[in-house]
């Protein structure tokens, strides 16, 4: 057995299983903890993040669950802005982990709730001394987060293979 140093080390890799000869799962403990990570891995490594800065985000689960526990680990403060779709028990998980959430209730007339959740996450970014937000769908190193481990899959299968990647699973939770 294992022992790891932290929750997102035993949790960040996924499992690989085999189905059939040339079919594969690739099954995460914890989807988007290991962009979450990597995102916030590099932020403090070119500065952009130190002990001061407030990590924040907009997510309607995985994600925010990855950057709360990245962030836990991290030592570093984090607010999320989410909406009425974030599950309870994701909520309350990010909470204990010291998070801030803020839900937006109400869509605006032009973006719906996705610009209320932007409109809400600016006035939090403006409302920070230091605040880094990890822009999860425009920030490089999200895709570059699976480069390492896109290497270890083509060492590890050393051939052409159909790879599902399952996405939706429970979050786990710690109590």
């Amino acid at each position: 057995m294992k022992i790891y140093s932290s929750f997102s080390a035993a949790q960040k890799q996924p499992c690989l299983i085999k189905l059939e000869n040339n079919l594969y799962i690739l099954s995460f403990q914890v989807m988007k903890l290991l962009p979450a990570l990597n995102m916030i891995n590099q932020a403090i490594k070119s500065g952009l993040v130190t002990p001061e800065t407030v990590v924040v985000e907009t997510s309607s689960g995985f994600f925010a669950y990855g950057v709360g526990v990245a962030c836990s680990e991290l030592g570093l403060k984090f607010k999320i802005v989410s909406d009425l779709q974030m599950d309870p028990l994701v909520q309350r998980q990010l909470v204990n982990q010291g998070g801030d959430v803020s839900i937006v209730t109400e869509p605006e007339e032009v973006g719906g709730i996705q610009q209320a959740r932007l409109s809400r996450l600016y006035e939090v970014i403006e409302s920070e001394k230091k605040s880094f937000w990890t822009c999860q769908y425009d920030n490089q190193d999200n895709s570059l987060a699976y480069l390492e481990l896109g290497e270890e899959l083509a060492e590890t299968l050393e051939q052409d293979v159909i790879l599902v990647g399952p996405v939706g699973l429970e979050v786990p939770l710690v109590a």
